[in-house]
């Protein structure tokens, strides 16, 4: 099912500008152009979302603190 970049921009809770700029890159590539509307396959939107990291630093976590000596 092909959805709009609104829909998409919901399901990765960013905004359009910022799917329009991964579509422009080319890391989420539209499945059809209409008009100047974008349109994306609901499939290829979870898989990116899936695979999208966290920005920002790590968190701290007892396998990343360095030991005190």
């Amino acid at each position: 099912m092909q959805i709009t970049t609104r829909k998409a921009a919901e399901i990765l809770g960013i905004t359009m500008t910022r799917v329009q700029q991964f579509a422009r890159a080319g890391r989420l590539p539209p499945a059809r152009i209409v008009g100047n509307v974008l349109l994306f396959e609901e499939s290829e939107v979870s898989r990116f979302a899936a695979k999208v990291r966290k920005c920002g630093r790590p968190r701290k976590t007892a396998c990343n603190i360095p030991m005190q000596r």
